[in-house]
Order: C-alpha cells, then sequence, then structure tokens
C-alpha cells in the first residue's frame, strides 16, 4: 500500500509534511529539485536512495534528502514522519 501524505503547516518559505502508514506501506521512488528533511515521529522506516544501501530510521531519528537524487521510503512497523521541504520544491516520481 501506499502511506498516507498530509500538509501539516506552511510558512513563506517551508512545508511540513506528514507521511504515515503501516508495515510496507511505501513512497514510491521519486525526486524533489530542492534538499528536504526527514524526521521520524514514531515507529521505524526505511530510506533509501538510488543505487545505496537501505538506511532504517527510528523515532526521533532524522536524514537529510538531497536535491535531484531518486528516493524511496517505506514504513517497518506504524511509522509516522515529518518532511520539512522548501514550499516551492517540485516533486518526480521515477517512470
Amino acid at each position: 500500500m501506499k502511506v498516507k501524505i498530509k500538509l501539516v503547516l506552511t510558512s513563506p518559505t517551508y512545508k511540513v509534511i506528514c507521511v504515515s502508514g503501516g508495515p510496507g506501506d511505501l513512497l514510491e521512488k521519486h525526486k524533489v529539485d530542492e534538499a528536504a528533511m526527514l524526521l521520524v515521529k514514531k515507529g521505524r522506516m526505511i530510506y533509501q536512495e538510488k543505487g545505496e544501501a537501505p538506511i532504517t530510521l527510528s523515532e526521533n531519528e532524522g536524514q537529510n534528502i538531497p536535491a535531484e537524487i531518486y528516493h524511496q521510503l517505506s514504513c517497518v512497523d506504524e511509522a509516522e514522519a515529518f518532511v520539512i521541504i522548501p514550499l516551492q520544491a517540485k516533486m518526480k516520481f521515477e517512470r
């Protein structure tokens, strides 16, 4: 299944998005044209950049997300994370 995505907050320059899901839920490979930050609020998630080893993140851990790099995010268990991203950033999914 796909993760749930919800806009939490916006400012003049940034937005905060909540990404949540259950075991095995996935945000498919995509890239963003500006750098972002991922912060896990609860549970565990796996972050993986294309061609790199997966990184398991637990509660209160974070990961910088570089611009223009395909990556994906999956839930190990019931999990929730915040993504902080520039307001004008554009997302593109891998085909």
